[in-house]
């Protein structure tokens, strides 16, 4: 259901006499550009999320409340609210005067809301009121006046991460588990206030005229005596002329309540965060850096320091920060409404063949409207559901918007082998860069999709921007909906756990080892009930994986509403058969600290910052009994002592025993951070700091005395299947043997060495090696990129010179374009200037191919490299490449060899493999496309010579055309 208000350019008021509810899947939405005024009526809600029926709850009410109301609040889902000016004014002061009742929990968001309020002395007032639910969002909200700005208690309005987060040899990541962000507070009695929570994470909230900031009930230790858990706040401004942060407890010596502060300016506020017993921890005045309240551990130590006081916090990669902001925090981007685009600029999918009908297949019809209007215009994809049968591919430069929460329903046999998942949605290629922004979209799948991969993001921004690529409001649903085939009719709870008509998903959510993004608002479930049961009965479903951010280099910020939930994830079984098996391939972690799935893993990964962490374990097999005795799982977070830069704020769990396991030593107990409920860490930073990387030797060695990290590296990149052109034949040849005498084989995958640092010193380490042929084939790999990512240069770090302070990078790619243009790179090139495709399985001879492929990234490079150096005679070099080209001999009669050779020519002025053919081509895909490669590669080169040359190649440009 969808409200649109406002669309005149006049200002819109709407009288509103009684609460307007939305329902299920209900989104009100204003005009961005002209939003329209709510005005209350006296002494009601204006817009209420949750009626209270006032009625007796009976014995089918499973619901953390005792008066039935309309939606069990931690199951309100699917909900938004946008563009808004809602006006209580009119409500006498001395009563609750409510501008939204938004007791919810995943899938819902607040965006772009002012409320206006009461400003008479004692007025009641509140511009949100929550007293229950389970996470969500907000953004872009403003409040003036009132008693509260935000009267806010739910378990987690925060990124809870649930079941199977992994970052494997990833960096530069963040994940908040807020979805608060951006909120201005003006002239309230109080700005913020939290009755209760396991833990809330709040960025850029600005309070001014306040008479205390941030009001927090503390101190409960239990259950029934829940209170507020813990904060994070970022980014923030809070000026109150009481306390910036007041809490109701005594908390000078013990843990009842965490906070953690950072970046913080309390200019504004005499008095910083004080207690219920008057204890003063930080006094107002200045900007805090950083500010910690609660047990802090650090590395494998498993006894906790606690503490209230201020010091020095980490210092954050510059590429999660925001230098444009006015307090250079880590940087956020709202998502994307559009509303600057003419209606033209928008293309339908309902209006071009996609039915969206949950029976049709769409996939065909679909794949070609992306692929026919991608990078020009918006593509809307109209309310419904969309079936497929094969994966989308969604290439950079798109932008997809949903009408609100669209489903892309995945279906059919492409999706059922766990031993070769595929993607549902793919981003992009590897390797790709530009802008992709995809919102309002849900990826499900159904019954028996145990090889679906829902999301495989590829893609990265730009180098230098931020927030170009992106997810906002992109749910990922599995099972628990009808056309799913996996609800209460099929599998219902307590069923077979080894049926393949309840797997719903391999993965949800795979960031790869060339992607990053911004991901705002994400929700990741494996349903444990199912939504459209009038009950909500309980299932089994099944994903054997979550999220996996995959080898990542960065930045990544991640902002969850929820990750998982439910038993439904690839866990230790102990009832027979597992609707799933591990598989090393996946870096799947061992069981046997944890005792079931892994809520978060952390492997060879550095530069991880996790801003509040909910981790919760309620049942086994949906009995609660082991919550009570904290023994629903041994341990919920994973990391291991590989990992460096790893910092962990308000880190919450329930019913696990240890909190935290580094490899197989169990460091923090729950029963040491009770806090209610839940138990509470409020930092966990790893020892390590710095990353290790392999470190050259001090002097010359020989291939096979290679130190074995290097020389893993090497096997890497002889290795086809790393993408690389050298066999492993070819480098038996040079080395001799494989693997290393009396060593396994190398543990290290192609995509941790894709880090240009780490390439720096692998290529560092083998330049001292002293065999002339090994060094050969090293000096090759420099200069000859992965054939599959077309818009990368030959030089793989010619990106990274402009942050090369030291000049490391720079002298390098020199070596290797000396060594290509007056060294023995000489003998892959004929005397007409083409290049060959590399060399022969013995290495001792080129290989017989000449491409027009080969010769693109050589132009692309060598122009790249005059730029850099200003060294016209890259250009002249080249040149002669590229007349070897235009002057090809051509004749009709083709596939063309020559003593052997085959090469590439010019027939009737176009461009021709010589396995094109006169009348049918024998190319195979890959080679189909290698003509195109090299036009881009062209371009490439044009873009660094004169207005001379380009006129000179004008015409051969025209005609490929």
């Amino acid at each position: 259901m969808r409200y649109r208000m406002a669309r005149a350019a006049e200002m819109q008021h709407y009288r509103v006499t009684t609460p307007i509810i939305p329902y299920y899947y209900t989104a009100l939405v204003g005009d961005a550009n002209n939003r329209p005024t709510l005005l209350a009526d006296s002494n009601f809600v204006v817009i209420d999320a949750d009626v209270y029926t006032g009625g007796i709850a009976g014995p089918s009410w499973n619901c953390p409340s005792s008066d039935p109301e309309w939606y069990c609040p931690v199951n309100n889902f699917f909900k938004s609210v946008r563009n808004f000016v809602i006006d209580t004014t009119r409500v006498p002061p001395d009563q609750y005067g409510t501008g939204l009742h938004w007791q919810v929990g995943q899938a819902t968001s607040l965006i772009n809301v002012h409320v206006e309020m009461s400003t008479a002395s004692g007025n009641k007032h509140q511009g949100i009121y929550m007293e229950n639910g389970s996470g969500g969002f907000m953004a872009d909200l403003s409040f003036n006046g009132g008693a509260f700005g935000m009267w806010i208690s739910n378990q987690q309005f925060v990124p809870l991460v649930y079941r199977s987060l992994v970052w494997m040899a990833s960096s530069s990541s963040v994940i908040f588990r807020f979805t608060i962000h951006n909120v201005v507070i003006t002239n309230a009695d109080t700005g913020i206030f939290q009755q209760w929570n396991w833990g809330f994470t709040f960025k850029n909230i600005q309070i001014s005229g306040c008479r205390i900031g941030f009001g927090l009930n503390t101190g409960g230790l239990t259950e029934a005596g829940q209170t507020a858990g813990s904060i994070v706040i970022l980014d923030s401004s809070i000026s109150a002329t009481t306390a910036a942060v007041q809490t109701s407890s005594d908390q000078s010596s013990s843990l009842g309540g965490s906070i953690v502060l950072q970046n913080v300016d309390l200019s504004g506020s005499p008095v910083g965060v004080v207690d219920g017993s008057n204890n003063q921890f930080l006094a107002g005045g200045g900007t805090v850096n950083q500010f910690v309240l609660g047990n802090v551990y650090s590395g494998d130590t498993n006894t906790y320091t606690y503490t209230h006081v201020a010091a020095p916090g980490p210092d954050l990669p510059p590429a999660l920060l925001d230098p444009s902001s006015s307090n250079n925090g880590v940087f956020f981007r709202t998502r994307p409404q559009y509303q600057t685009y003419a209606a033209d600029q928008f293309i339908s999918a309902k209006a071009n063949g996609v039915k969206c009908d949950g029976t049709t297949d769409d996939t065909t019809n679909l794949q070609n409207l992306i692929n026919d209007y991608w990078g020009c215009k918006i593509i809307y994809l109209d309310a419904g559901t969309c079936k497929v049968t094969s994966t989308i591919v969604v290439p950079a430069g798109t932008i997809i918007v949903g009408e609100f929460w669209t489903t892309i329903l995945a279906s059919g046999s492409k999706f059922s082998d766990a031993s070769n998942p595929v993607p549902v949605l793919q981003v992009g290629n590897p390797g790709d860069t530009g802008g992709v922004e995809i919102s309002d979209i849900v990826v499900s799948t159904t019954a028996g999709s145990a090889g679906a991969i829902c999301i495989e993001w590829n893609v990265k921004g730009e180098a230098g921007t931020l927030g170009t690529v992106g997810m906002w409001d992109v749910h990922v649903r599995i099972g628990g909906a009808i056309g799913t085939g996996i609800q209460v009719s099929q599998c219902p709870a307590g069923g077979s756990t080894t049926s393949t008509t309840c797997q719903g998903a391999f993965l949800g959510l795979h960031v790869k080892a060339t992607g990053s993004g911004y991901f705002e608002n994400v929700w990741v479930w494996t349903a444990d009930h199912d939504l459209d049961d009038p009950n909500q009965g309980q299932i089994d479903s099944f994903n054997a994986r979550g999220i996996f951010i995959d080898h990542a280099v960065g930045p990544c910020s991640i902002i969850l509403t929820k990750h998982s939930d439910g038993n439904t994830i690839l866990s230790a079984c102990t009832c027979g058969p597992c609707a799933f098996q591990s598989s090393a391939t996946w870096n799947d972690p061992s069981w046997a600290n944890s005792g079931s799935a892994w809520a978060l893993n952390i492997a060879s990964s550095s530069d991880i910052f996790i801003y509040g962490a909910g981790l919760y374990s309620f049942f086994i097999n949906y009995s609660k009994t082991c919550k009570t005795s904290v023994s629903c799982q041994k341990s919920l977070v994973l990391v291991d002592s590989d990992s460096a830069a790893i910092y962990i704020y308000s880190l919450s769990t329930i019913g696990a025993t240890t909190m935290l396991t580094i490899d197989s030593t169990d460091v923090i107990s729950q029963s040491d951070n009770t806090d209610g409920l839940q138990s509470t860490v409020s930092k966990w930073s790893a020892s390590n700091t710095t990353p290790t990387n392999p470190t050259p030797p001090s002097t010359t060695v020989g291939c096979a005395s290679l130190q074995t990290p290097a020389k893993a590296a090497m096997d890497i990149l002889m290795d086809p299947t790393a993408g690389f052109w050298f066999n492993r034949d070819c480098r038996n040849a040079i080395c001799g043997h494989y693997p290393e005498p009396g060593t396994s084989s190398p543990g290290l995958s192609a995509q941790e060495w894709t880090n240009v640092n780490t390439f720096e010193t692998i290529y560092n380490t083998m330049w001292q090696t002293q065999d002339d042929d090994y060094d050969d084939l090293i000096e090759i790999q420099t200069i000859v990129p992965n054939k599959d990512n077309g818009d990368d240069h030959v030089l793989p770090v010619t990106s990274s010179f402009s942050s090369d302070p030291d000049g490391n990078l720079r002298t390098w790619a020199n070596k290797a374009a000396a060594w290509y243009t007056t060294g023995k790179g000489q003998t892959l090139r004929d005397t007409d200037g083409l290049w060959f495709d590399g060399t022969n399985s013995s290495c001792n001879a080129p290989d017989h191919h000449k491409w027009t492929y080969n010769q693109g990234p050589i132009l692309s490079a060598l122009g790249a490299m005059a730029n850099l150096t200003g060294d016209n005679s890259y250009i002249d070099f080249a040149l002669t490449t590229l007349d070897g080209v235009v002057n090809s001999p051509g004749t009709p009669s083709l596939p063309q060899t020559e003593n052997g050779n085959n090469f590439l020519e010019i027939v009737n002025g176009n461009l021709a493999e010589w396995c094109d053919g006169a009348s049918s081509s024998t190319c195979n895909n890959d080679q189909q496309y290698f003509k195109g490669a090299f036009m881009k590669h062209l371009q490439y080169f044009l873009d660094n010579v004169n207005n001379t040359v380009r006129d000179h190649y004008a015409g051969f440009v025209g005609e490929q055309g």
